[in-house]
């Protein structure tokens, strides 16, 4: 309930900021081999970064799927950004921001629970 809990919120946010937003769920999922505040915390990580970058951008765009395959459970999160950052890889690092002082500490904690996670993958792509 508390994952449900988290993309309905970050969904409503992301329409009243008048994002162009799509979310897929083709599957019931039932189960999730993770802790789900553990899960929340993540996801809510994740859409709160793609959320930023998006409305930071041109096109404005946010779109989620979720799907189940091969007892596996995949969660997309793609948004538009206008420019990829020079340093990627800085992103992660604790106290790192391209927004200012006292941010970025979301996305180096993400990758802390992801790397204490073995059935977790992360992957981070600019096209």
């Amino acid at each position: 309930m508390i994952v449900k809990s988290i993309f309905a919120s970050k969904l409503t946010l992301s329409q009243n900021k008048k994002l162009n937003t799509s979310f897929e769920a083709k599957d019931i999922i039932t189960d999730i081999n993770i802790n789900p505040v553990t899960l929340a915390r993540m996801l809510g990580i994740i859409l709160d970064n793609a959320i930023e970058a998006a409305l930071d951008s041109e096109e404005r765009v946010l779109m989620i799927a979720i799907y189940e395959l091969n007892q596996s459970v995949y969660i997309i999160v793609t948004n538009s950004i206008d420019e990829v950052p020079k340093s990627i890889k800085l992103l992660e690092k604790n106290g790192f921001s391209t927004k200012g002082k006292n941010r970025g500490m979301g996305l180096s904690n993400l990758r802390e629970m992801v790397n204490k996670l073995p059935n977790i993958y992360l992957d981070t792509i600019y096209y």
